[in-house]
């Protein structure tokens, strides 16, 4: 409509500025020219200052899978940009998804919360510019530039057993473990082993429980593990 506007009043303009000999026809010549330059000014404000519009912003959460499909730990990877602190997070929404799914760069901005829930979660936020009423995109809509982009927010909430890792760190955490298998396997049997000698001696009662020595040692082996995978993060993270 605003292109209509323009060349409307342009051309009657130039047709009662050539052909004007009243005052009223003078008149008119200038309030075509000031509808022709207030069309042209509005239209170049709609283009660099999204005149008319305004920001809407959409909200969607998905749940996430972890992104390896390392069985003992879930992990968020992310991949490092150059050498700032920008990263792209890569993440999957179910288990069975084969390729990762990976964050924007364009004006987006990714954070990273833990939660008490056990789930977790991704919460996108993306701003797009839109017309204010209809008034304005019937004069601006010409341009294209209704629900335009204007950034993402991304928030990972991960409850506090996962892990944010880089690609290269879950690389070698995954190198760590696979060498340390039979060293862990053995080290666990003896950490479960010790303990639950100790607990007997403690309560003798659980010397004829096979559920609840079997409860206990699922316990242990589950705390050694995770102390065993602290420490390899430790050593790779460090």
């Amino acid at each position: 409509m605003i292109v209509v506007l323009v060349i409307l009043s342009v051309l009657l303009f130039a047709f009662t500025f050539i052909f004007a000999k009243s005052t009223w026809q003078y008149i008119l010549t200038v309030v075509f020219g000031i509808l022709f330059i207030g069309s042209i000014t509005l239209m170049g404000m709609n283009y660099s200052h999204h005149f008319g519009m305004k920001e809407e912003k959409t909200l969607k959460e998905i749940s996430i899978a972890s992104s390896t499909d390392n069985d003992q730990v879930n992990i968020l990877l992310y991949q490092p940009l150059g050498t700032s602190d920008e990263k792209i997070y890569l993440y999957k929404t179910k288990p069975s998804q084969k390729k990762l799914t990976q964050t924007g760069t364009n004006h987006v901005t990714n954070i990273v919360k833990t939660s008490d829930d056990n789930q977790a979660l991704l919460k996108t936020e993306t701003t797009r510019w839109v017309y204010k009423n209809s008034m304005y995109q019937m004069l601006f809509g010409i341009s294209g530039n209704n629900k335009e982009y204007v950034s993402k927010e991304n928030i990972f909430y991960i409850p506090k057993d996962w892990l944010e890792l880089s690609t290269d760190q879950a690389k070698k955490l995954g190198e760590e473990m696979a060498s340390k298998k039979d060293l862990l396997e053995t080290e666990t049997k003896n950490y479960v082993s010790s303990r639950l000698k100790e607990a007997i001696t403690k309560d003798p009662t659980l010397a004829t429980s096979k559920d609840k020595q079997s409860e206990l040692s699922q316990a242990y082996a589950t705390e050694y593990q995770r102390k065993m995978m602290s420490d390899m993060i430790k050593n790779i993270t460090k």
